[in-house]
């Protein structure tokens, strides 16, 4: 695969990554949530030489409804207001839908979000960017996939159903399935307590990272 093959959005991560020994690295761990695990995998099978493990977190990659393949994604028209518009309602409805318990989106992770919706152009680009996707069948690529390869996956993900997980299983040779019941499309925010200790063991047992990981519960990302 090359540069050409990924989105402009995502095809400097992969330079960045591609390119590891100036940081004094020979391998790496690469860790992605919905688009970041379709970003993450897709990195995986370019350069399998260079990933020594794999977390794919409630990934993006197969057909749902409303995203199918070979078609661009229908954007509804409330997100088409968002280059103009952010009332902090419409925010907490947007980011509900990610949470299994809604109640858990707290006023300080919403604040956060907001933070960083309002960036200047950052509302633009992300529209710009949910426009260009173009989803393809994505079986070829996972199978290229050589790293052992954790899924975690909140089985109440109401964004990109838990049902992906099986497809994944089946694609990836190897790989392993951490179910999370209770949980939704962003577990390490709803319970970092319960989604963080089966990503440090996997990382511990495939990467040698025992002693720079701390297993104590943290808010946030």
């Amino acid at each position: 695969m090359s540069f050409h093959s990924i989105t402009g959005s995502s095809a400097w991560i992969f330079q960045a990554l591609a390119s590891p020994a100036p940081l004094g690295l020979s391998s790496v761990s690469v860790i992605g949530n919905s688009l970041g695990g379709k970003i993450a995998w897709q990195f995986a099978a370019s350069h399998p030489g260079l990933v020594a493990s794999l977390v794919l977190i409630s990934p993006d990659g197969f057909a749902s409804p409303g995203f199918e393949y070979g078609k661009s994604a229908k954007l509804p028209f409330i997100l088409k207001l968002l280059p103009y518009t952010l009332p902090r309602a419409m925010l907490r409805m947007n980011l509900a839908v990610a949470y299994a318990e809604p109640r858990r989106l707290t006023d300080d992770v919403l604040d956060r979000y907001q933070d960083m919706m309002l960036a200047t152009g950052n509302r633009r680009a992300m529209l710009a960017r949910m426009q260009q996707v173009m989803l393809v069948p994505p079986e070829p690529q996972l199978r290229q996939i050589s790293a052992p390869t954790l899924i975690l996956w909140g089985e109440q993900d109401k964004m990109i159903s838990y049902r992906n997980a099986g497809d994944y299983l089946g694609a990836i040779a190897g790989s392993v399935l951490v179910a999370l019941p209770g949980l939704g499309h962003v577990p390490f925010e709803e319970d970092p307590a319960a989604s963080l200790p089966p990503v440090l063991e996997f990382l511990t047992t495939h990467h040698q990272l025992a002693s720079t990981l701390s297993t104590a519960p943290t808010n946030g990302l």
